[in-house]
């Protein structure tokens, strides 16, 4: 009897101490699981916070990359430019003026109000229209030597300054997204103005890209009877990486681009995908004449082809200088560039 009672002593400390056991291995767990939990909870705030200093970090540099390109010149720049221009084409400005009627003009723009500058320049007898949009660092002065193509050959010219150029004060340069608006603004004026003339529209570099960003704009064709592009820009994404990648900046490329992307689309409410030359010529159907050059390295060849493949006309002719730089194909060969301008603008309705 007393080995019996001893026995179930003994069972009686086993027991308690295996509850003991399983109570501390419990507590155990528990505090374990509750560290793993803090420590999840720790990782997630910290990703978290990481997280948003990358995005605020992200969107921060994409704000500084839409100011650095979206306004790449200002008005006293490009006021500079037109006598290096006029020196370089040997424009004889004083002849011209003399021989030509030029009469200065401004109109409110139907986009963000901002006054619009331009000239009217007529010759005896001319019946039909050219709006000119310039390039980059131009001016609606700049255009002059080429206007004189124009001029002679019976089209009067309205030469504009487009956003941050010249006399125009409106700020941002978005390659041709909002530019167009003031071109469009132009054409409108020309047919108002001009009610039974032919109207054609030219634009070189920049003013390419905003010229085929205008032409496919709702009904702005039923307007124009043909388009001119001369080394036109077609694509603002590649234009920006093109710049950045000149700046070494030490941060992977794809990386920036979206940066910048995001940003603009919150502070400017549009995309680099919204601005997309190649995707306008696709809705372009008038005669339309393109000039690249091989040596050009801007706008480079396969960025002319592009476009000139895309456009929807019918009528359409390319022609590609050999080694010709940026927009200076009229200048080296004045010739070819007059005869296939003018062989174009014969075929427009």
């Amino acid at each position: 009897m007393a080995s019996l009672i001893i026995f179930v002593c003994i069972l009686d400390t086993y027991v308690i101490l295996v509850k003991k056991e399983e109570k501390l291995l419990r507590q155990k767990i528990l505090k374990e699981e509750n560290t793993v939990h803090k420590a999840r909870k720790i990782t997630v705030i910290v990703v978290l916070v990481l997280a948003v200093l990358l995005t605020a970090g992200s969107f921060g540099l994409g704000l500084v990359i839409v100011e650095a390109s979206t306004q790449l010149v200002t008005n006293e720049q490009t006021m500079e430019m037109y006598e290096g221009a006029w020196a370089l084409e040997d424009f004889d400005a004083d002849a011209f003026r003399e021989k030509y009627s030029i009469e200065e003009k401004s109109m409110p723009s139907t986009f963000q109000d901002h006054n619009l500058p331009f000239d009217v320049i007529t010759a005896p007898g001319n019946e039909n229209v050219v709006v000119m949009a310039h390039g980059l660092m131009g001016n609606r002065l700049t255009n002059y030597p080429t206007a004189q193509i124009f001029l002679e050959n019976g089209y009067n010219v309205i030469s504009y300054d487009q956003r941050s150029s010249g006399d125009n004060y409106a700020q941002r340069t978005t390659f041709g997204y909002w530019e167009k608006y003031d071109l469009i603004d132009c054409i409108r004026y020309a047919r108002e103005t001009y009610p039974e003339a032919k109207i054609a529209v030219w634009g070189e570099s920049l003013g390419g890209a905003t010229a085929l960003l205008a032409m496919a704009y709702e009904d702005v064709q039923q307007d124009v009877s043909a388009l001119i592009l001369d080394c036109p820009a077609s694509d603002m994404a590649y234009m920006i990486e093109t710049s950045m990648a000149q700046m070494g900046i030490p941060l992977p490329m794809g990386y920036l681009l979206a940066c910048g992307d995001f940003a603009n689309g919150v502070k400017l409410d549009f995309h680099y995908d919204d601005v997309n030359g190649l995707q306008a010529a696709e809705r372009i159907t008038v005669p339309t004449m393109v000039f690249g050059s091989r040596g050009d390295e801007i706008t480079p060849d396969f960025m002319v082809r592009e476009v000139y493949e895309h456009l929807a006309s019918e009528t359409k002719d390319l022609y590609v200088a050999e080694s010709s730089a940026h927009i200076e194909i009229r200048n080296d060969e004045r010739d070819t560039y007059v005869e296939r301008l003018l062989a174009l603008l014969e075929q427009a309705e």
